[in-house]
């Protein structure tokens, strides 16, 4: 993938964009996600490979710091590091931050799959894990955890995405990511299991 490709991507996630919340009840942060939006669009029409993308929300930005990573595990068990990639970022100059908060697995015409991890302002990579266990050329999987919105408060931690492969040749069975015990059987069933966490803090006087 040429170098100019790279740019515009990283130019786009930096972007961002936003979705309206109701404030009926008023939490640290509002996550969501809607299916063809325009970072998927991108990466659909560029076939550059798979992305979970969430519009995010923080009533408290500038008192709110937000860690994204990737849990790791093979054959049932945790990988090591235990954060594969990781994201944090926070204290905005704004009361308020709406955005786009995501996780992307890219895939070149020739060498390893590469990730990256994007928040406002901020994003990792891309680059290849330590002991790169994605191999997109085994059947695979992935899909968000949430149905469509979930709300945050301080210490909340929420796994939101996931990607998953099969040892099996031309064989991937579906799975259930929406709850706890899904996600359980999945990390015992399947080869590879990557799962996309986020959390949020609220720490007065930071700023």
């Amino acid at each position: 993938m040429k170098k100019g490709i790279w740019l515009l991507l990283v130019m786009f996630l930096l972007g961002g964009c936003s979705v309206e919340f109701s404030m009926e009840d008023e939490h640290l942060a509002y996550l969501s996600h809607k299916v063809g939006n325009d970072h998927e669009k991108m990466f659909e029409e560029m076939n550059m490979g798979i992305i979970l993308n969430y519009d995010l929300k923080l009533t408290k930005a500038d008192k709110t710091w937000v860690t994204v990573w990737v849990e790791g595990y093979r054959d049932g068990e945790p990988m090591t590091p235990s954060r594969l990639t990781e994201l944090s970022y926070g204290f905005s100059q704004e009361e308020e931050q709406e955005g786009s908060v995501g996780f992307g697995i890219i895939q070149p015409e020739e060498g390893e799959e590469l990730v990256s991890l994007y928040a406002p302002g901020a994003t990792t990579g891309p680059e290849v894990i330590p002991n790169n266990p994605i191999n997109t050329d085994k059947p695979h999987g992935y899909g968000y955890t949430l149905e469509e919105k979930i709300t945050l408060d301080s210490g909340d931690t929420k796994v939101i995405g996931a990607y998953y492969e099969s040892e099996q040749d031309n064989m991937i069975r579906s799975v259930d990511m929406q709850t706890e015990e899904g996600l359980k059987e999945m990390i015992h069933d399947e080869h590879v299991v990557l799962l996309l966490k986020i959390k949020v803090e609220e720490r007065a006087g930071e700023n």
